[in-house]
């Protein structure tokens, strides 16, 4: 069981520098054993979707209220869980969003699924949890 918390607010990997971003954190929390805590204590910016996969235990998101969790910025999906067990508490959700790819020849547009979360199979629980200006949108047809 492990204990991170997120110091730096942009979606940044750089181990030498000190601090811990959110996806750094999410990377330790995978390669860890057990149930881990990834505490936030602002809003967390990401550039491209965070994927936490299976992992061994369950991984806690703690924020502290209204000013803290994440966003995508109005230009990424925000959490992709792909298999695992995750909560979500006392945080939110902003700004997240996906848009589904066009089609091709005549063929339909692609789903658009989870401006902010997107589920494959999991354990996921939210509480008290806000979710804020998320968008999903379909691709279009092909003409």
């Amino acid at each position: 069981m492990a204990t991170f918390t997120v110091t730096r607010n942009d979606d940044v990997v750089d181990p030498s520098d000190g601090r811990t971003s959110l996806r750094e954190a999410v990377n330790g929390a995978i390669a860890s054993s057990g149930d881990d805590t990834i505490n936030l204590n602002g809003i967390a910016q990401v550039n491209q979707p965070i994927v936490i996969n299976s992992n061994s235990g369950r991984i806690t998101f703690q924020g502290n209220g209204s000013n803290s969790g994440f966003s995508g910025q109005d230009r990424s999906q925000i959490v992709f869980v792909n298999q695992a067990t995750v909560s979500f508490s006392n945080l939110g959700f902003y700004n997240g969003y996906l848009y589904g790819g066009d089609g091709q020849k005549g063929g339909g547009g692609g789903l658009g699924a989870g401006g902010a979360i997107f589920i494959n199979r999991g354990d996921v629980t939210a509480d008290r949890v806000s979710f804020v200006a998320n968008r999903a949108i379909g691709g279009n047809g092909g003409g």
